[in-house]
Formats: C-alpha cells, structure tokens, sequence
C-alpha cells in the first residue's frame, strides 16, 4: 500500500467515528450519577415557537451560596440563530421551528427542559457542574460533550457524536458513547382489565416495543419484509422501521423506508437525518458510494444551515473519493474548506479530495 493509499484510508476512518452505525443502551451502573430521571411538571405554551428562559431555580436544587435570580439570568442568552448560549460557553441549539427549551442556570448545575422538537448540545467539560437534559420522564447527564436529543410522540431519541453521557428513564439507567443512539420509550398506562375474564397468555410485544427497549434483532423478526411494506407514511414509523431493519442487519431493507421519507416528507424536520442515515447505509454497507454522494448532498439541501450539515458534506467528499470520482471529490473539498475553514473534518476532507 503506497503512502498516499495509507493517508486517504486514515482519513476515511476519522470521518467514520463520529457516526458508527452501532446503536445499543449500555448497563453501565454508576456512570456519572446514580440518579433516576424524575418526571418534570410541563406547561406547554401554544401556538408559534416558544424559547423560555426560566428565572427561578429548582427548590430542590437551591444552594445557600447560589447566586440571586438576576446572576442566575445572566447565565443563559439567546443568540441570533435562536440557540441558547451559557456563560462557560456551552449551547444549545433548536434543530427545527417547532422546539422548544426552557433552561435553568446555576454555579454547579444546568437544566434544560425539552418540551418539542429536537435540538443539538454542545458542553464545555466542567467536572464541577452539571448539565441536564430533561424530556418527560427522560433525563440526559453529561459534563462535557456533543449530543442531540429529539422528542417523538413515543418517546425520546439520543445520539451522541462526542464523549458519553448518562441517560435515566424510568426503566433504569443507561450510557451512551460516542457514535451510539438510543431510544427511549415513554411508558403506556395499561389499560383496565375485568377481574373475571384475566388474560391467559402473555401480551405478545410489537416491534416498536422491542425497538425501543434496543432488542432489534427481535423487533426485525416481528416486523419482517411484510411490515415493511405496510408500514403507515408516517416519518417517525418511517425511521423507526430503518432503524430495525438496519441494526439487526438488514440494510438493504432500510433503504425503501428512508427513501420514502425523501420522497413524501421532504418538508418534514426528520427528512435531512433520513437523508444523512441513508448514506451512512448506502456507504457504510451496501458499498453504493455514488449514491451516498447523492444522499448526503441531499441532507446537505434539505438543512443548509442544520445542525449535520459539515458532517454530509465531509462524508460526500469520503462517498466522491470511494466512488474513483477524484474530480467531484476536489470540488466538495474545495466547497467544505471555503465554508468551514476551521472545520473539524478540514485536514480530512483535504487528503480525500487530493488538495494535499
């Protein structure tokens, strides 16, 4: 293998780390802090998008020596893209019109309540404070990372691009590192069953049960190719069935539902991650970098200015470059360095599109 093969196959890996295809909840007991999520109190404002500061700190978490109300506000801005920034430099940052994030501030503790939608985390790595997530009866610790939580009627999804963080839902606690997802179902109320006719077999799970306890293998056998061709055209079922069909190894089977989330949802928030996710699987393995190009140039339209943006365009660079297109490969390159000179992907995205 001659140096230049060596350099081009290192940078294909770098840009693989963040957004390995493994998705699983990990029992790591004790990981940050052994406490389980408590359900928050939800006031939901209507209508139009809702960016709430709170002003007053949780009773339960007041400290003597925390500060006043008017230094607690001082913690928290809103930046002109509508993202929320700490003072230790840490964000928050909406994903769509629709989210919306109440945030509470103190010396050893940040919380942000999601109420809707989806949005980006990036902290600062303080040992001596604490952020906390909260989304129902969800709840994501970390002191240091990136991550995104999205709110679902279901429940709650979490993926992390960097470091780990806990997550406490009422089944328990879990962990998830860099490159891992989870999702994280809200429990049902049961509902009331006479005492004189009990049931006398047990209560077969459905797919979307098992998926979101991350049994997938035995999710893909409840599902199979039948439900895949029955699914309702719903993005959130949409991507749910993916997810099945390819984590328990089923790829090619992810193909039709994520396309048809393009095809039909275009307009739908989810549709750039469905595009993103598509070319993971297009790329990763199915081995079709042409039209992983396609897909994450399609993420890329779909949300300009989104949150996976950087991450689509250096990955349709890798999909150019695999693809023996060294021409297109130079150009995205070029595109990449003009829009993100101090991009993270930056030295990578050089190698694979030959500009050094």
């Amino acid at each position: 293998m001659t140096d230049l093969a060596r350099q081009m196959e290192r940078a294909r890996s770098s840009l693989r780390v963040d957004w390995s295809e493994e998705r699983e909840r990990l029992a790591e007991r004790g990981f940050l802090r052994k406490k389980r999520a408590q359900p928050i109190k939800r006031a939901l404002a209507g209508g139009t998008l809702a960016l709430l500061l709170g002003v007053a700190l949780f009773a339960a978490e007041r400290h003597p020596a925390d500060p006043p109300m008017a230094q607690a506000r001082q913690e928290i801005s809103r930046r002109s893209d509508g993202s929320l920034q700490f003072a230790d430099g840490s964000t928050a940052r909406l994903m769509d019109t629709q989210t919306e994030l109440r945030a509470e501030a103190s010396p050893g503790r940040v919380s942000v309540e999601l109420v809707r939608g989806a949005a980006r985390f990036e902290v600062v790595h303080r040992t001596d404070r604490l952020f906390r997530v909260e989304a129902g009866p969800v709840a994501i610790e970390d002191r240091g990372t990136r991550f995104t939580v999205e709110r679902l009627d279901s429940g709650v999804r979490v993926r992390v691009e960097e470091g780990a963080v806990a997550v406490f839902d009422p089944k328990g606690e879990s962990a998830l590192k860099a490159g891992q997802e989870g999702l994280f179902v809200f429990p049902q109320q049961a509902p009331a069953r006479p005492a004189a006719a009990p049931a006398r077999h047990p209560a077969r799970r459905g797919w979307k049960s098992l998926a979101g306890d991350g049994e997938f293998e035995a999710a893909w056998k409840e599902l199979g190719p039948a439900g895949m061709k029955s699914l309702r055209d719903q993005p959130e079922e949409l991507m749910l069935a993916a997810d099945v069909a390819r984590l328990s190894h089923h790829s090619e089977q992810a193909v039709a539902p994520l396309r048809t989330v393009l095809e039909r949802h275009a307009s739908d928030p989810r549709a750039s991650l469905a595009a993103f996710t598509l070319g993971r699987v297009l790329l990763e393995e199915l081995g079709r970098p042409r039209e992983a190009a396609g897909a994450f140039g399609e993420a890329q339209r779909l949300a300009p200015k989104g949150p996976m943006a950087e991450d689509a365009l250096a990955r349709e660079v890798e999909a150019w470059s695999r693809a023996g297109q060294a021409s297109l490969a130079r150009e995205r390159a070029e595109l990449y360095q003009e829009r993100y000179p101090d991009g993270l992907r930056l030295r990578t995205v050089r190698v694979l599109g030959g500009l050094e």
